[in-house]
């Protein structure tokens, strides 16, 4: 057997197929003019444009074209075309049978006056792993009238056979399941009171608005099947102006005072009451001022920060302020310190996923993340259910990694590359994310940072990131 020299053929890549449009040239003057391999599911499709214009065999031979797929250790020869001579011709139509000379051919052609210029060869063939990164080769084999060979020459139609692109693999990260599920309000009360009183009047001043705000709360949870309250903070805090020892005893009079009113109105044991105050609140009053944009602010700045007692830092702040301005500074910075600060603890039943798919479409602040998660795969991948599910939860946890990363999942699948990144940006460091990074970054064409982020993710999602890479792979191939 002589093998001649092998020519590679540039190749044009489709996303189904892999296809030449470049003439290949035989030594017996044949021209392959389209090579085409396309995968289609488990099935892989050749097909091979001959010209036969130009062919210069002797009437008494035979020439044999072998499609053959060779892969590294493997080949797979498939039906093969006979071009034959007329002698030769007449010669295989007298036996009747090829018998031993060669298998039944694909094509039978005697070449003369009457040969078609064109042979379109088709088929079709099952795929099969080893067949990935193959090439297509033709074998030409010339037999004269004894039969015997004379010449074998291979010549290379397609560097490769490739699959066809698959769509990238995003991760899903099951959220992990809540045990209890605690939940909390937190709010701010400005009490007033009048002189000398610590008892919460509802209609004094502006109390009836700061109490609706606690009473809506209370309401909320209180009026809700499924959740129940299992303590509540409260925190007292009073201006810096007066002795020390009167604001201590205000701020927790003020949170005492609360305490006794919600006591009252709502029937609570007193054992869920978690009471506590501050004092003066120096802390507050200074990113009051920060805040602000005061004369006096760097030199009001230096006296808090001071370590003098709090009735020292009230008698400076007092001689550096002049007239009105002092006013003003109790006026519109010191009422915002005299406040009560509570936070109403509370936890929710767990819901099964039959309970869940209801709950979502009315209340899904009170649902976990995992069972949101568990409601989503009822419905198929990909579908508007199942995404639609994924955008409630990060609506209700907008700052939860989990959340945003399924999120951007779903937006690389919807192709919403933007609103893709606005979730995923901001998790960079977090191993969860590399994969969902990696295909946004795929499909905007910046391999170099998807196979970065994609190796990166492989230990945490090995059957994601490994398609991801082998399609990459095959994505750069195309770039080629």
């Amino acid at each position: 057997m002589k093998i001649t020299t092998l020519y590679i053929i540039s190749l044009l890549f489709g996303i189904f197929s892999t296809q030449s449009n470049a003439q290949t040239y035989s030594n017996y003057g044949i021209k392959i003019t389209e090579t085409k391999a396309e995968c289609t599911g488990n099935s892989l499709y050749i097909t091979l444009d001959i010209d036969l214009s130009g062919i210069d065999i002797k009437s008494r031979d035979g020439l044999i074209l072998t499609p053959i797929v060779h892969s590294k250790g493997q080949e797979l020869e498939l039906p093969l075309v006979f071009l034959s001579g007329k002698n030769k011709y007449k010669a295989i139509q007298r036996s009747e049978t090829f018998g031993n000379q060669i298998p039944k051919p694909f094509f039978m052609i005697r070449i003369g006056k009457d040969t078609p210029r064109n042979i379109h060869y088709s088929y079709t063939l099952p795929y099969q792993p080893w067949m990935e990164n193959s090439g297509i080769f033709l074998k030409e084999e010339l037999s004269g009238c004894a039969d015997c060979k004379k010449a074998e020459f291979i010549i290379q139609l397609l560097s490769q056979i490739r699959l066809p692109l698959e769509p990238p693999l995003v991760a899903y990260i099951t959220p992990p399941v809540e045990t209890v599920k605690s939940r909390k309000f937190e709010g701010k009360a400005y009490l007033d009171f009048p002189t000398g009183k610590s008892v919460v009047l509802p209609s004094f001043s502006k109390n009836p608005e700061e109490l609706q705000k606690i009473r809506n709360m209370i309401n909320e949870i209180k009026d809700n099947r499924y959740a129940a309250i299992t303590s509540i903070d409260l925190t007292g805090f009073a201006s810096p102006e007066g002795p020390s020892i009167l604001n201590e005893r205000l701020s927790k009079d003020r949170s005492f005072a609360l305490q006794k009113y919600l006591q009252t109105n709502y029937n609570l044991n007193s054992g869920i009451f978690n009471v506590s105050w501050k004092g003066e609140d120096w802390e507050g009053l200074k990113k009051e001022i920060i805040a602000s944009n005061s004369r006096y602010k760097e030199a009001l700045l230096d006296i808090i920060d001071s370590s003098v007692t709090g009735s020292t830092k009230n008698a400076q702040i007092k001689n550096l302020f002049k007239g009105s301005d002092y006013r003003m500074l109790l006026d519109k910075y010191y009422t915002r310190l005299r406040r009560v600060e509570y936070t109403l603890n509370y936890t929710i039943k767990a819901f099964s996923v039959t309970e869940g798919i209801e709950i979502l479409k009315t209340a899904p602040s009170q649902m976990s993340l995992n069972e949101m998660f568990l409601v989503a795969n009822t419905y198929p991948t990909g579908s508007k259910e199942f995404n639609d599910v994924f955008d409630i939860a990060v609506h209700n946890y907008p700052l939860d990694p989990i959340a945003n990363i399924n999120a951007g999942a779903v937006e690389i699948l919807k192709n919403n590359l933007s609103q893709a990144h606005r979730y995923l940006d901001k998790y960079t460091e977090n191993p969860q994310a590399w994969n969902n990074l990696g295909v946004l970054y795929m499909m905007e064409g910046n391999y170099e940072k998807a196979e970065r982020f994609f190796r990166k993710a492989y230990p945490v999602n090995k059957k994601e990131a490994a398609h991801n890479l082998k399609q990459l792979r095959y994505h750069k191939l195309m770039k080629k």
